[in-house]
């Protein structure tokens, strides 16, 4: 499986340090700026886009019961 984590410019490094010292292999695929994610030339996408498919269809494809506060 793959997971997409998202952190802050500063917190960049103990994030991969992190996952170094678990043995977790990491790339750094894009950058998420302002109010855009772009991923090298392959995605650019608005953050609002993302957050709302999170937010909003994650609990309806999972069922009832599950929900983001």
């Amino acid at each position: 499986g793959r997971v997409v984590v998202a952190a802050a410019p500063d917190q960049m490094a103990a994030v991969l340090d992190g996952a170094a010292a678990a043995g977790v292999p990491t790339s750094r695929i894009g950058l998420a700026t302002g109010d855009r994610l772009v991923v090298k030339d392959l995605l650019d996408v608005a953050v609002a886009d993302l957050t709302s498919s999170w937010h909003d269809h994650l609990p309806a494809a999972l069922g009832h019961g599950t929900t983001q506060g």
